[in-house]
């Protein structure tokens, strides 16, 4: 997968619809589309985990209110899909390698195309990922940390899709990628549709797309078991390094016993925050100062700010400059549009949703 979140482009065209399922080589696909596109590409998987939280929140709604063949394409789901993709020119993986129907009824000028892969080894790869995806500790470890705290109820959501669509889940098999394939086959426009292996590089994506091969860049190679496998070690070693000093001695591993193994290459504190071990060893981000706290806030649009948390990495900005820093704030935040709270001393943001609490148990 991507190591770093895409920002959408106003005004930019979805030109391909990318129906490669997990484990075919999307990464490389991505990034060549990006380079052939000369744009931003929603890689699903990258989007969900390191974009603000509204994006994994939207993809779980999604899915969780998808309805199989036979039944029809629900209107929210189509709108809550476009606000995601507009502005990218494809869209790569999980969950839209599954939403195909969805994606061409909103981009019907759009190509399809396929990464496939040795379904034998596909099925070997994926097995790996749905055990590791599927760990117990992996809701309390990740909870300290944006977006990755739902990754568990994504995962049951893509999870529960899966199930719809192909009748099973763990262990996935062969069976559901040759239905994918037939379902591709059968649904989508011949013209529209092309199957691309990436270890074939430049030369068919380039074809399907009727665009010149790159001169002098080399063909994107991306192991994207590789890139999940360092993804999910560096992620959970966050969560493990970010949950409160308080723990019992049968709770995860403390993740140093000192300042300089708390340091920048264990882990890594945004910038502004330094890195702090306690008594019990385990490390946490903290403001280094008041001043650190104040840049912090202030380069997202706010006067000053504070932290109010005790051991957690958080601040808390106040005094927004203008009505679209709080609109900006609320929408990364999912919450809805935002202004200037102008009742609060401290010229909170109002968001037109409350922030509610994440509960571990409720499921809608």
């Amino acid at each position: 997968m991507g190591q770093h979140y895409s920002e959408p482009r106003p005004g930019t065209k979805l030109q391909v619809i990318g129906a490669g399922l997990p484990r075919t080589g999307t990464a490389s696909i991505s990034r060549a589309l990006a380079i052939l596109l000369d744009g931003p590409v929603y890689h699903g998987g990258t989007q969900a985990f390191l974009g603000p939280e509204v994006e994994i929140k939207t993809w779980i709604q999604v899915l969780n209110q998808w309805r199989p063949e036979g039944i029809s394409i629900s209107r929210s789901n189509l709108d809550l899909i476009r606000e995601r993709v507009d502005g990218f020119v494809a869209i790569t993986d999980s969950p839209g390698s599954t939403l195909v129907r969805e994606l061409m009824a909103i981009y019907p000028d759009a190509k399809v195309i396929c990464t496939v892969r040795d379904v034998e080894a596909w099925e070997r790869s994926m097995a790996a990922v749905s055990t590791k995806s599927t760990q117990w500790f992996l809701r309390f470890v990740l909870f300290p940390l944006p977006s990755l705290r739902y990754f568990v109820d994504y995962i049951n959501a893509l999870r529960q899709q899966w199930f719809l669509k192909f009748g099973e889940t763990e262990p996935v098999t062969s069976s559901s990628y040759n239905q994918h394939i037939t379902w591709l086959k059968e649904n989508v426009p011949k013209d529209r549709l092309v199957f691309v292996d990436v270890r074939d590089g430049w030369e068919p994506l380039c074809k399907a797309l009727d665009l010149p091969v790159p001169k002098d860049v080399p063909f994107p190679r991306i192991n994207d078991s590789l890139a999940i496998d360092s993804f999910a070690k560096k992620h959970v070693n966050r969560g493990l390094c970010k949950t409160p000093a308080s723990q019992g001695p049968n709770d995860p591993p403390a993740c140093g016993d000192s300042y300089a193994a708390c340091k920048f290459d264990q882990f890594p504190c945004d910038e502004h925050f330094s890195p702090k071990v306690t008594d019990t060893h385990h490390c946490y981000c903290i403001l280094a100062n008041k001043k650190a706290m104040d840049a912090y806030c202030q380069e997202r649009g706010f006067k000053s700010g504070s932290n109010p948390w005790k051991y957690y990495y958080a601040v808390e900005c106040h005094g927004a400059v203008s009505d679209q820093v709080c609109n900006k704030d609320c929408h990364d935040q999912g919450r809805g549009n935002g202004r200037i709270d102008k009742a609060h001393p401290n010229g909170a943001c109002a968001c037109d949703k409350p922030n509610p609490p994440y509960d571990t148990c409720k499921r809608s």
